[in-house]
């Protein structure tokens, strides 16, 4: 009888669990592009899970007079982070910091393409290739 109790006990925490868990807090990448506009950055944060409500979030930006301020660039935010910690991010241009391993031996046009896969950048590969070149760039 007692391992009845016991595991019946067991089996509802079990189905209980997901219910009265806390959410997980993960992280999410997201990328602003340039030029993109209010909307379209309230709708990607949406849908990241970043922020819960779309239109308190753009009202919130209208509000402190600053939808043209938001800078572009990869950002990392957690999922149901505070809307005031995502615009503070946004506006200071708290970006993503992204490692890259170049492997030894590449010539340099073979590393501005590697470095721009791994990146997902829009390089200009004409201007990076001219600065790795110039000596003062690289002092």
């Amino acid at each position: 009888m007692r391992i009845k109790a016991i595991l019946a006990i067991i089996a509802i925490g079990v189905l209980l669990y997901p219910i009265v868990s806390p959410p997980e807090y993960k992280d999410a990448i997201i990328k602003i592009e340039e030029g993109d506009n209010l909307n379209i950055i309230s709708r990607k944060l949406k849908k990241e899970g970043i922020i819960q409500d779309r239109i308190g979030f753009k009202i919130m930006v209208i509000a402190l007079k600053k939808p043209t301020c938001l800078k572009y660039g990869w950002y990392r935010f957690k999922i149901y982070e505070e809307p005031e910690e995502v615009l503070k991010s946004l506006l200071k241009g708290k970006r993503l910091t992204v490692r890259v391993k170049i492997p030894e031996g590449l010539k340099i046009n073979e590393t501005i393409y590697a470095f721009r896969r791994y990146t997902d950048t829009d390089i200009d590969v004409v201007r990076m290739d001219s600065l790795i070149r110039d000596t003062n760039f690289i002092k």
